[in-house]
């Protein structure tokens, strides 16, 4: 009887809510781990880069390059929504570009 009352108050609490146009809170986005562990080691790349970069581009325009390059090569909306299979090969992408970034820096200076 008491689990009734309970379950009827909270139904009518969500009617009134919806009816004043009030919503609970979305539930917080679970990020793939392998993914929240990729953007820490870009995040920290990009810092690295900022600081021993002789074109003086902030870590943002690295950031921005490097995600973009992301969401184009595995066709993504949104990135922070991507499984662990896409981070893999999110991995590969932001390698790529990371390695190509030093062998570029390597051809300079020869």
């Amino acid at each position: 009887m008491q689990q009734n009352i309970e379950d009827l108050v909270n139904r009518k609490v969500e009617e009134k809510l919806k009816e004043y146009g009030f919503r609970r809170p979305e539930p917080k986005r679970i990020l793939a781990p392998k993914w929240v562990q990729l953007k820490r080691e870009i995040k920290n790349w990009c810092y690295v880069q900022e600081t021993t970069d002789t074109n003086r581009a902030g870590w943002k325009t690295y950031h921005d390059a490097i995600y973009k390059a992301i969401r184009v090569a595995i066709d993504l909306p949104k990135i922070d929504e991507m499984t662990d299979k896409e981070a893999e090969r999110a991995r590969k992408v932001f390698e790529y570009i990371a390695n190509e970034r030093i062998l570029t820096k390597i051809e300079r200076k020869i």
